[in-house]
C-alpha cells in the first residue's frame, strides 16, 4: 500500500467515527431548546457590603461545552459543562483555587436551571448544594442557593439569593483584582423541614439528570468555600 492509499484509508476511518458523533444532539441544542441561552455572558452581583460576585458562561468546542468562570474576593472557580448523550445527562466538573474539586449535574425545573453540586475538600470532606438560576428579564437573573443533606434532600429554606446584572461583552474578564468580598454573617438554614429537590414526574426533560449523593461525616459543616459563598448571599 502506497502513502496515498494509506492516507485515504485513514481519512475514511476518521469519517466513520466523526459522522455519527456529529449527528448527536449537542449541549448547545439542549440549551437553545430549553430557552436557556440567556445564561451565556458575563454577570455581576453586588452585596449590601459592597462585595462583588462575578461569573461568566461562554461556549467552546462548537457549543459542545460551556466554560464557567466564577470569582468572589479571593475565591475563584473554573469549570466545564458538558452533555453526555448516552446517559442523557448534563454534568459540570470544576476546580477552585483552594484545592477543592466540584462535580454536579444540571436540570430544568419549571423553567429554572438547577445546578446540583458537590464539593470535595482537600481533606476529603464533602458538601452539597443546589443553585437555582431564574431569569428575571433579558439583563437580570436571580440565583438562589440551598443546602442539600447527606440523603439528597434539599433544605426547605434557602441559604440566600443574589441578583445578577448582565455585563457588556467587552467588560473586564474575571480577575483577582476585579472583585472584593465584603464581610457579613452567615445565616443558618432551618433543618426542621426538608424536601427532596425534585422527583422525575416534576421535571421537564430538557436538561435531564440523575443525582447520587455521598454521605458526609456527622457534624461536618459546610466547607470554607461554601461558608464564604453563604456569607455573601443575603438571605431572602
Amino acid at each position: 500500500m502506497n502513502v496515498r492509499s494509506a492516507l485515504l484509508t485513514v481519512m475514511a476511518l476518521l469519517a466513520l467515527f466523526v459522522v455519527p458523533a456529529a449527528a448527536q444532539q449537542s449541549l448547545g441544542d439542549l440549551v437553545s431548546q430549553g430557552g436557556y441561552d440567556w445564561l451565556i455572558g458575563k454577570w455581576l452581583a453586588t452585596t449590601d457590603e459592597g462585595g462583588q460576585l462575578r461569573f461568566e458562561h461562554k461556549w467552546a468546542l462548537d457549543r459542545n461545552t460551556m466554560l464557567v468562570d466564577f470569582q468572589m474576593g479571593g475565591f475563584r472557580l473554573q469549570g466545564m459543562i458538558v452533555f453526555i448523550p448516552s446517559r442523557e445527562e448534563v454534568i459540570q466538573i470544576s476546580a477552585d483555587n483552594q484545592g477543592g474539586t466540584w462535580k454536579g449535574t444540571w436540570r430544568d425545573e419549571y423553567g429554572d436551571a438547577v445546578h446540583r453540586t458537590e464539593q470535595t475538600r482537600p481533606d476529603g470532606q464533602t458538601w452539597k448544594a443546589e443553585i437555582v438560576y431564574t431569569r428575571v428579564d433579558a439583563d437580570t437573573m436571580k440565583t438562589t442557593m440551598y443546602a442539600v443533606d447527606s440523603d439528597g434532600y434539599r433544605a426547605a429554606e434557602a441559604m440566600g439569593t443574589m441578583t445578577y446584572k448582565r455585563q457588556p461583552a467587552d467588560a473586564p474578564a474575571v480577575s483577582a483584582s476585579s472583585a472584593s468580598a465584603g464581610s457579613t454573617s452567615m445565616r443558618g438554614e432551618k433543618r426542621t423541614e426538608s424536601s427532596r429537590s425534585t422527583s422525575d414526574d416534576r421535571r421537564r426533560r430538557i436538561w435531564p439528570t440523575s443525582s447520587s449523593g455521598s454521605r458526609r461525616s456527622p457534624g461536618s459543616g459546610p466547607p470554607a468555600a461554601a461558608r464564604l459563598l453563604a456569607a455573601h448571599v443575603p438571605t431572602v
